[in-house]
């Protein structure tokens, strides 16, 4: 039974990966990939190591590493490599990669719209229906590798912005 369990789950994160490339298929490298002019020189030189990277380019070890780097970003940038985190970290089965973490506690937001910050709201908010899908679906992978309920409750959250912003997609 385990093996058969296993391998199950191996077709879910196949699937889920085909999910998350179809959905984010459309999108090309930004020109601007710096979301800020006043960047320090080290932050600077983590944006332009993605330079030369596609999203599908990308590793769990260079985003393990760079993992702030999703903050220096540009919105357009941002969301270009956003499905290379999700993939990375599905294909080498590492949920717990600290960008991962970073990207949970950032849709880790109350549900009162009018509470989110800009910065927020430019990086999150220009997704698809299918990329919200798709993000939707990640975390729901995440929530199988969840340590205490806590974890559970922050990813429910999650789930919950996506829907918020999913449905406020709808309507533009």
């Amino acid at each position: 039974m385990g093996k058969s369990f296993s391998m199950c789950k191996s077709l879910e994160v196949i699937t889920l990966i085909e999910q998350i490339e179809k959905a984010f298929s459309w999108r090309t490298k930004p020109e601007v990939l710096a979301y800020s002019h006043v960047l320090t020189h080290d932050e600077l030189s983590e944006v332009n190591i993605f330079s030369a990277l596609s999203w599908s380019e990308t590793t769990s070890s260079l985003w393990e590493k760079y993992f702030e780097v999703i903050h220096y970003f540009s919105p357009d940038a941002f969301r270009y490599f956003l499905p290379g985190i999700l993939k990375v970290s599905l294909s080498d089965n590492i949920p717990g990669l600290i960008v991962c973490e970073v990207l949970i506690s950032n849709l880790n937001r109350s549900p009162n719209v009018d509470n989110w910050e800009d910065f927020f709201i430019n990086r999150w908010t220009g997704l698809t229906v299918e990329e919200y899908e798709a993000l939707q679906a990640w975390v729901l992978w995440q929530i199988d590798f969840a340590n205490n309920e806590e974890e559970c409750m922050s990813l429910s959250v999650a789930i919950r912005t996506l829907d918020i912003l999913k449905n406020t997609t709808k309507h533009i």
